[in-house]
């Protein structure tokens, strides 16, 4: 098993909160992230069918 350092009494630096363009989502740096064209149409049609799936909770 893996031993993690106590870091108890440390200071640790935040970020502050930024907000996500829409060129940074997930969505689109995945879409940007494929060099093919057809490549990118697809997963697009794809990823938006996924997203219109309703909910099954």
């Amino acid at each position: 098993m893996t031993v993690l350092p106590d870091i108890a009494g440390t200071t640790t630096e935040l970020l502050p909160a930024t907000s996500t363009a829409s060129d940074r989502s997930p969505y689109h740096v995945y879409l940007d992230s494929l060099t093919s064209d057809e490549s990118k149409r697809t997963m697009r049609g794809c990823l938006n069918r996924i997203a219109r799936e309703p909910r099954r909770d």
